[in-house]
């Protein structure tokens, strides 16, 4: 008997070792590297997205030798949203930009690169992979990239309500970020509309700078933590309307002046005067891009069928793409770890072999605390203290001014800072460049009506010439200043 047993492990043993063989031989049979040219162009992985996923993808990757490229589009992900993050290993509590400026760094420090550019298009029906984007600020300028494998990360994209004067009043009143805009709205009256952990959250951020925050809930109760829900419960500016709807979202043209909203419970209208309407209400994956490249189940996830691989060798997905359940921050890292490895297991299949240079010869950027650290040595960016400081510069500036109204605690506006101070090196003693805390400084804020940051103004003479809403790639800011100064 043990003999028979000793030879059925035997046989068990054999084909496992046959399969493992035979797999390898087909893997690398259908991924030839023998003809891969040295081109800069081609990749060992790209990873699509900057949020927890990617980068703690691009840690492990760069921890391993590898020098995975990072298309991060404009922001570091939602998570840059949350005004707190209290589930974070090692953190007690921390705010979602705080945490995704350290990571990104961790990343930047192992070897990844990184791009701002915009994934347009991908074309995953032959390999190397081929990745299609576009400037984030200028849709005609196009790259092209390709890949042996990828990580996909691109996240999530905030619902909207879809009702009238939604999309007109976005950017002026409106709003998907609390911890961007909020502090725009010290001693007024906004509301929020959710019922979930980021409703409260934004909720009680806001409490600390508004006179009054309703917090507008479809259902008949509150579904988000308890700790939380109790701590909203008790705060004294802070009404929940529960069963819920705006139907309409008015103003005058230029800023938001209220909503009219539908209680369902007692079939009543009213109409309600706010200054500002901040929107909590879930989100969908960015996976339009891959509706005819990979499956997808019907609410448009990503599907998965070994750990993280997709439906094509070679192509994983971490984070709120294909996480329909948990979509938190600690799970998003834990779907990174395990792609960037699974990755090394396919490049290593496929019998690549790392190059002892990267191919990747671009300069690593400044990060956002480098480029902080530069403008406290160098004085080629002024920060406005108050409104008679910044008056002052408008009357004695013969050169054009850029003003950057910004918040340290905006995720946009601080990945605009490594741009805006390298732009003012590049045109120092031509153009002045400032920057104003809206925080600090809401009377200027409230003079020049911003209402969404970062907000950059170009000034000449004392007088507005231009205004530019929302982040920027350095070439198309460039672009800009170079128009003006003609």
């Amino acid at each position: 008997m043990k003999f028979i047993k000793s030879i059925f492990s035997f046989s068990l043993i054999f084909l496992f070792f046959g399969c493992s063989n035979s797999t390898t031989k087909e893997i690398k049979t259908e991924f030839d590297t023998t003809n891969l040219k040295n081109d800069s162009n081609i990749h060992e992985t790209i990873i699509l997205g900057g949020g927890v996923g990617g980068l703690t993808a691009a840690i492990d990757l760069g921890l391993a030798s590898y020098k995975p490229l990072l298309i991060m589009g404009e922001s570091l992900g939602l998570l840059t949203h949350s005004t707190s993050v209290h589930n974070w290993p090692g953190e007690v509590e921390i705010s979602g930009i705080k945490l995704m400026e350290k990571i990104k760094n961790h990343a930047l420090k192992v070897g990844a690169k990184t791009k701002i550019e915009k994934v347009y298009k991908v074309d995953f029906s032959k390999w190397p992979y081929t990745i299609y984007t576009q400037d984030v600020s200028n849709e005609n300028q196009k790259y092209e990239y390709q890949a042996l494998s990828c990580i996909i990360a691109m996240g999530s994209t905030p619902n909207f309500l879809n009702i009238p004067g939604e999309k007109q009043y976005f950017g002026k009143g409106v709003s998907t970020c609390a911890a961007c805009d909020g502090s725009l709205y010290k001693n007024k009256t906004v509301a929020v509309v959710g019922g979930g952990d980021s409703a409260i959250a934004n909720a009680l951020y806001l409490s600390n700078v508004a006179k009054k925050v309703l917090i507008l809930v479809r259902s008949e109760k509150l579904k988000g933590n308890y700790s939380r829900k109790n701590s909203l419960l008790s705060m004294q500016n802070i009404e929940v309307l529960y069963n819920t709807e705006i139907k309409e979202i008015k103003g005058d043209g230029k800023n938001i002046k209220s909503i009219s909203t539908f209680n369902k419970s007692t079939h009543s209208q009213k109409t309600f005067e706010i200054d500002g309407l901040f929107l909590s209400i879930g989100s969908k994956p960015n996976s339009e891009i891959f509706q005819n490249q990979l499956e997808l189940d019907q609410s448009g996830y990503i599907k998965l069928f070994n750990f993280q691989e997709t439906s094509k060798k070679g192509i994983f997905a971490v984070g709120e793409i294909s996480d329909y359940k948990f979509r938190q921050a600690t799970t998003a890292a834990g779907d990174g770890n395990r792609a960037a490895h699974q990755v090394i297991e396919f490049l290593e299949n496929i019998g690549y072999k790392k190059q002892k240079e990267s191919t990747l010869a671009d300069k690593t950027p400044l990060s956002v605390a480098q480029a902080e650290e530069q403008i406290a040595k160098e004085e080629t960016v002024t920060e406005i203290h108050s409104q008679e400081h910044f008056e002052k510069i408008l009357k004695n500036t013969k050169e054009l001014i850029v003003a950057d109204f910004f918040s340290y605690t905006c995720p946009p506006c601080r990945q605009m800072i490594p741009v805006f101070k390298q732009l003012s090196m590049d045109f120092d003693k031509k153009v002045k460049f400032v920057k104003i805390d809206v925080k600090e400084n809401s009377a200027l804020a409230v003079k020049y009506q911003i209402q969404s940051i970062p907000n950059f103004i170009f000034f000449k003479n004392g007088k507005i010439i231009k205004p530019i809403i929302g982040s920027r790639s350095y070439e198309s800011f460039k672009e800009e200043i170079e128009n003006l100064i003609k």
